[in-house]
């Protein structure tokens, strides 16, 4: 089984209603740097935060793990459900609500030369209205 000792959460994308990171697992974090070169660490999913254009709609989290035969789901989803937590938490210090955070397995890689605004809108596309995924740029 892939052993990862910690995860790394890096955004790829911010408006006013989604914010998207990948999250990547870290076999040595003590040798991961700014300057990564891609050794020591895999991509094993992405995170989005979907907030409503309407207040009365709940905000979701949306943890989105890529399947592979090996790889420690539970793990993953532990750490990326503590950032998830600390994320909402931080930005709208209200409590975590574990009914707004969906656990997902996906398929989804990035193509050769696909960019990530691509990707991204590959993956969420059934979980954020067609109106504001349209409108990503």
């Amino acid at each position: 089984m892939e052993r990862f000792e910690s995860f790394s959460f890096v955004r790829k994308y911010r408006n006013q209603h989604i914010e998207f990171f990948n999250i990547v697992g870290l076999k040595h974090p003590d040798e991961f740097v700014d300057a990564w070169d891609g050794r020591g660490g895999r991509h094993v999913g992405y995170v989005m935060f979907y907030t409503p254009e309407y207040k009365t709609h709940p905000h979701e989290n949306f943890v989105y793990i890529i399947k592979e035969d090996g790889r420690d789901y539970l793990r993953i989803t532990r750490y990326s459900k503590q950032f998830v937590y600390d994320m909402q938490h931080y930005l709208t210090q209200k409590p975590f609500e574990a009914e707004n955070c969906t656990v997902l397995k996906t398929d989804i890689q990035r193509e050769d030369k696909e960019s990530d605004l691509s990707l991204m809108k590959r993956i969420i596309t059934n979980d954020v209205p067609w109106d504001i995924l349209y409108n990503v740029q």
